[in-house]
């Protein structure tokens, strides 16, 4: 991942194959409980160069990780299964793209909170719907 990121980094060329080839391989690896130390050092490094150097990243790639977290059916394990590890890896990276996008930094937040408050609002109104559909549950 380091030389990934040293070549991104120099030669903006490489978005394409980044985005198309290498970008899926790398969201599948963040969602793994056993991404630690310097391996989750050089996913992060290349997520920095990636965000430094791609123009409007932070935008696409916030919501993208962020849906590494939230997905029906997401395959992060659960906490007894290492899942802890493992959001916690995926929120690192986003703080990584965050952190290294820094005209976007501040509408990429903004949009982050209202998409956490909007799937917190979904979550109550869904639990007060199934409450007053179940019998005897007041």
């Amino acid at each position: 991942m380091h030389i990934v990121a040293q070549m991104q980094s120099t030669l903006g060329s490489l978005q394409i194959p980044v985005q198309a080839e290498i970008m899926p391989v790398v969201k599948e690896v963040i969602q793994s409980p056993l991404l630690h130390a310097v391996a989750l050092e050089g996913i992060q490094e290349f997520f920095a160069a990636y965000s430094r150097q791609t123009k409007g990243s932070a935008d696409k790639l916030v919501p993208e990780l962020f849906q590494l977290l939230v997905r029906p059916g997401a395959t992060i394990p659960t906490a007894e299964d290492g899942g802890t590890q493992a959001f916690a890896n995926v929120a690192k990276c986003i703080g990584t793209v965050v952190e290294n996008s820094h005209v976007q930094a501040t509408s990429v937040v903004d949009d982050f909170i209202k998409s956490v408050k909007v799937r917190k609002e979904l979550c109550f109104s869904s639990d007060s719907v199934q409450r007053r559909l179940t019998p005897g549950s007041d």
